[in-house]
């Protein structure tokens, strides 16, 4: 989403999600893997620890700014979607092989490993 508010959220929103799934799951035969496909173009900058995030929202989203570029008193939204890299984040089975940065096809042998499959090619026999 392109909301400030709607964003921010969505992840606290998704977070006790994740907190739950997690809670119900037996994590030592369960992989729980999170990523995404592309970012956006959201950033929090300035502001001080105590300062409301969200200041100036509720004039932005009463004005005729709507669907142009949003510029808070400390986050700004391009409406893009972006070329960075993206977490990939996981827990339980198999999680230890997501770490650093890799292509997001390694995904695909995390998940095929904690399945116990293998990944690599048939040999056609």
């Amino acid at each position: 989403t392109d909301d400030p508010r709607k964003g921010l959220q969505n992840v606290v929103d998704f977070d006790r999600l994740i907190a739950e799934v997690q809670a119900r799951v037996d994590l030592n035969d369960t992989l729980l893997l999170f990523t995404a496909d592309h970012s956006f173009g959201v950033q929090v900058d300035g502001g001080q620890r105590g300062d409301a995030l969200l200041e100036g929202y509720e004039a932005w989203a009463a004005s005729d700014e709507r669907g142009k570029v949003i510029r808070l008193k400390n986050i700004l939204v391009n409406r893009t979607h972006t070329a960075e890299e993206v977490p990939a984040l996981a827990v339980g089975a198999g999680a230890e092989q997501v770490r650093g940065y890799f292509p997001n096809t390694h995904l695909f042998k995390v998940m095929m490993d904690a399945l116990g499959w293998t990944s690599q090619p048939s040999s056609g026999r």
